[in-house]
C-alpha cells in the first residue's frame, strides 16, 4: 500500500456491501495511480463525500478536499434525479443522470498535479466510476462494481500484470452454447451482445461426447464470413458408448454474417455438446 494512504474506516456511512466493495476497488486504483504519479500527490489524502439526491444537484468538491476524492452519489426511492460536477472544481467526464430508484454510484477522483494559480486551480480529475446498478444515463465509459459483484469493464484490457497486452487485451467469452441428451439437430448464432459479432478474430472452443450409444455421426461445424467468402470449420462425433471430440476453431469474420453453430445428426442415440466463443482481435 502507498506510504501514508489508508483506506478510510466506512462503517459510519450505512453503505452495501456491493458500494463497500467497489469503494475498496476504488483505493486499489489510487494505490496504483499512486505508483504512477507519485506518492507526494496522493499520500494521506483521501476524502469520502457522501451525498443522497432528493432533487437535481450540482457538487462541488467541499473544501479542503483532499488530493483523491470518493464521491459517493445516491438516488432516493423517487428516482429521476439528475446531478453534474461544479467545472470549478471538477474536471469530469461530463454531467449524469440517474433514472433508476436506489441506485448508489461511486465516484473516483484525483486532484491535478499541475500547480495551481489563482486564475487556474487545480481541479478534481475522474479516473473511474462504480455502481451498484448499471443506471440508465451514467457514463459507461469506466469501469464499474455493480450490485451482484461483478466487475464491468466497458473497454479493453491494455495492461496485464505489469506488461502490455494486444489485439483484445483479455479475451472476453461472448457466448455459450449448451446441448444436452439430444437426438437431433441443432442451430444457433453466436453473437456479441445480442448482434452479429463484429468483424475480428474469434475462438470457439467444442466439447461434444455421446450421451446415449447409438449408431451415425454428429457433425459440429461453425461457419462465418470472413470477407473473402464462407468458411466452415468441424469436428465429427461417431455416437459410440464413452466417446466424445473435442476442437479450437479460429473463425475470421468480415461482421457481415452471424457466426453460426450447427450440429447436424445423422444418426440413432443421443449426444451433449458445450460451446464457447471468445474474441481474440
Amino acid at each position: 500500500m502507498t506510504p501514508g494512504l489508508h483506506t478510510p474506516n466506512l462503517s459510519g456511512l450505512g453503505l452495501n456491501q456491493a458500494l463497500v466493495d467497489a469503494v475498496r476497488l476504488a483505493f486499489q486504483q489510487i494505490q496504483t495511480l499512486a505508483g504512477e504519479i507519485g506518492t507526494g500527490a496522493l499520500a494521506g489524502a483521501v476524502t469520502v463525500v457522501d451525498i443522497t439526491l432528493t432533487g437535481n444537484k450540482t457538487i462541488d468538491a467541499p473544501d479542503g478536499a483532499a488530493a483523491a476524492l470518493v464521491c459517493l452519489i445516491r438516488q432516493d426511492a423517487s428516482g429521476g434525479h439528475t446531478y453534474a460536477f461544479d467545472s470549478r472544481t471538477f474536471d469530469a467526464t461530463g454531467p449524469s443522470s440517474v433514472t433508476t430508484a436506489n441506485t448508489v454510484t461511486a465516484y473516483l477522483f484525483v486532484k491535478g498535479t499541475a500547480q495551481p494559480t489563482a486564475s487556474s486551480p487545480a481541479k478534481y480529475t475522474q479516473v473511474a466510476v462504480f455502481s451498484t446498478g448499471m443506471a440508465t444515463g451514467v457514463s459507461n465509459t469506466q469501469p464499474r462494481l455493480v450490485g451482484n459483484g461483478e466487475l464491468q469493464l466497458p473497454g479493453m484490457t491494455t495492461v496485464y500484470n505489469n506488461a502490455a497486452t494486444h489485439g483484445i487485451g483479455t479475451p472476453p467469452v461472448y457466448a455459450t452454447a449448451t446441448y444436452a441428451n439430444q437426438s437431433g439437430t441443432n442451430t444457433t448464432s453466436l453473437q456479441v451482445g445480442g448482434a452479429k459479432a463484429p468483424a475480428g478474430l474469434y475462438r470457439v472452443s467444442i466439447y461434444v461426447n455421446t450421451h446415449t450409444a447409438g449408431a451415425g455421426n454428429v457433425v459440429v461445424a461453425v461457419s462465418t464470413n470472413d470477407g473473402i467468402g464462407v468458411k466452415t470449420f468441424s469436428v465429427t462425433l461417431n455416437l459410440i458408448a464413452g466417446n466424445a471430440g473435442q476442437t479450437t476453431i479460429l473463425p475470421r469474420t468480415d461482421g457481415s454474417v452471424d457466426i453460426t453453430l450447427t450440429a447436424t445428426y445423422a444418426a440413432t442415440g443421443a449426444y451433449d455438446l458445450y460451446v464457447t466463443m471468445e474474441r481474440l482481435l
